[in-house]
């Protein structure tokens, strides 16, 4: 009993913690909080360079910078002006506006050619990929990637022609 006596703020913080994670499935989002959750541990426990995050809105932004990565950036791409402004507003989110393609890699290459010219991503650094766009249905995803070579960009661009 004295434990919690003792220590009753870290508990009341730890639920309140917890708690915030439930707020997007309570507004309808569903389960954004926990995916966001999962990609921040994922990147700190494979030592990640990154977080990618492609969103439309910026909400799983949000959600991952809401879960405070200690050692790793957060890297948001967005399709439009608004989403990309609001999220520079959040701690450690870089974010940057590309457009979207129909074809999720390409995306995916235009977002590694950003942050190989700009944020001095090398081949070979892992990064943590994670999604909130709407394809025909929501489609929360998480993936674990190493920033491709140019000459796999150029390959994978080739082939989708």
């Amino acid at each position: 009993m004295n434990f919690i006596v003792d220590n009753w703020y870290l508990i009341v913080m730890a639920i309140g913690s917890g708690a915030m994670l439930l707020v997007p499935m309570i507004k309808g989002g569903g389960m954004g909080g926990l995916s966001a959750a999962a990609a921040v541990q994922l990147a700190e426990g494979v030592k990640a360079k990154g977080i990618v995050v492609i969103t439309r809105r910026g909400l799983m932004a949000d959600l991952v910078a809401n879960c405070r990565p200690f050692a790793t950036n957060i890297y948001a791409f967005t399709n439009m002006s608004q989403p990309r402004r609001t999220m520079m507003l959040n701690r450690g989110v870089l974010p940057f506006k590309i457009d979207f393609s129909s074809d999720p890699e390409k995306t995916l290459q235009t977002a590694f050619r950003i942050l190989k010219d700009r944020e001095d991503f090398k081949v070979g650094d892992k990064v943590v990929i994670i999604s909130d766009v709407l394809a025909q249905q929501r489609v929360d995803s998480i993936q674990i990637r190493d920033v491709p070579s140019d000459d796999i960009l150029s390959d994978l661009s080739a082939v989708s022609h």
